[in-house]
């Protein structure tokens, strides 16, 4: 991408219309396959003009702030796995970095904030304005905008659009999120070629492949991916994964299935792989016990009103607040935690995506932070199921 093309598409960026295109995403029930054309159009239209709320979004930020962008030197801890430069920013530093360096602000004040989503995808657009001659933080500020887009708002065009300027610059995207932008746009075609430049071993392995697969409606496919581990550790994670791509696509009686296997493993042989989960067997428990409840709610049998539920989490018990109207899922709020900040920001996704996909079912579990999305929509499932007339 040459500088004229970065100031065309800055400039171009500040032209506010809808947010029609966006909303070109797939709906599984009512979906349009659509050419490669189509997709590239989309893409292109919708990051070459701003959103409907761009205008009414003011720029603001602390003035203590570093402009400068510098990369923070702890916490390399980044969720893209491509380090700090082009990944969105450090996990760790002081609290007072927050109002100083870029990174932390976006981490310790944007991201745990869904008021605040537009104002910093507003401030990273801004930092790319400042910064487009430098080769480093240009590509870091589009990178930013890639996730930003996709995680926060799950506005996939923009999201594919940045990342392909990303790419352009040299960048490394992740291919399982540029496949699921495809796939949310209308081409399973594309999202397929997308996956296939995923070597053999990782895509078997790579737990968000498969539950992509799924995704696309191959659950039997994905399932059977599933069943490529050994060892009584790795037996509770990918039967804990099969059970949880059976409860997305609504096989309840075989995802409770799953969860008795993990069950019936010999004691102590279901402790986590990684440090922010916990024992298979206890995540098993409550999996089961919200997809029982899962098999037998219906919304339209729960009257308006504000409910409570709680479920285990990987820092302890998780509550939430689940207000219903007229029949549909307004809000859902988690009121209590003690989880990890940088797994309950991942996590958080899950409580909007209940919301705008007004189901708990075939809401996306945050890889990285899957006790603590679990415990959100078991948490929705136990509220929800107990309020029914």
């Amino acid at each position: 991408m040459n500088k004229g093309l970065i100031i065309r598409n800055i400039t171009i960026i500040f032209c506010a219309i809808g947010f029609s295109v966006v909303m070109v995403q797939a709906n599984d029930k009512a979906r349009t396959e659509r050419t490669r054309a189509e997709i590239d159009a989309l893409i292109e239209q919708a990051g070459s003009t701003a959103p409907d709320w761009w205008d009414s979004t003011e720029l603001r930020y602390p003035n203590s702030l570093d402009m400068s962008w510098p990369v923070m030197s702890q916490g390399r801890d980044n969720r893209s796995g491509r380090g700090e430069r082009e990944g969105r920013g450090a996990r760790g530093g002081r609290a007072d970095e927050s109002n100083r360096n870029v990174d932390q602000y976006l981490y310790n004040v944007i991201y745990p904030n869904p008021s605040r989503y537009k104002e910093g995808i507003k401030l990273v657009n801004h930092l790319l304005i400042m910064h487009k001659d430098e080769e480093g933080k240009l590509r870091r500020s589009l990178n930013v905008l890639g996730q930003m887009f996709y995680e926060l708002m799950e506005d996939y065009a923009r999201a594919a659009f940045w990342w392909r300027k990303f790419a352009e610059k040299g960048g490394s995207v992740d291919p399982v999120k540029m496949a699921r932008c495809y796939w949310e746009l209308g081409s399973k075609e594309i999202a397929v070629e997308e996956l296939s430049r995923i070597s053999g071993n990782y895509h078997r392995n790579n737990d968000d492949v498969i539950r992509l697969w799924a995704k696309m409606g191959e659950v039997d496919k994905a399932i059977k991916m599933t069943e490529t581990s050994s060892g009584s550790n790795m037996q509770a994670h990918s039967y804990l994964l099969a059970a949880e791509i059976c409860r997305q696509a609504g096989r309840f009686d075989e995802a409770i299935k799953y969860y008795q296997k993990v069950i019936a493993l010999p004691d102590g042989s279901t402790r986590p792989r990684d440090h922010h989960e916990v024992d298979g067997k206890i995540k098993a428990n409550a999996n089961m016990t919200a997809t029982r409840l899962l098999s037998i709610l219906d919304l339209k049998r729960v009257p308006d009103g504000t409910y409570t539920g709680s479920s285990v989490a990987y820092g302890g018990t998780l509550y939430i607040k689940v207000t219903v109207g007229e029949g549909s899922i307004k809000s859902v709020e988690i009121t209590q935690h003690r989880e990890t900040p940088s797994y309950f920001i991942m996590a958080e996704q899950t409580a909007r995506q209940i919301v705008s996909r007004q189901s708990l079912n075939e809401v996306d579990v945050i890889t990285g932070a899957t006790m603590t999305s679990d415990a959100i929509i078991n948490a929705a499932a136990g509220a929800l199921a107990g309020a029914m007339k």
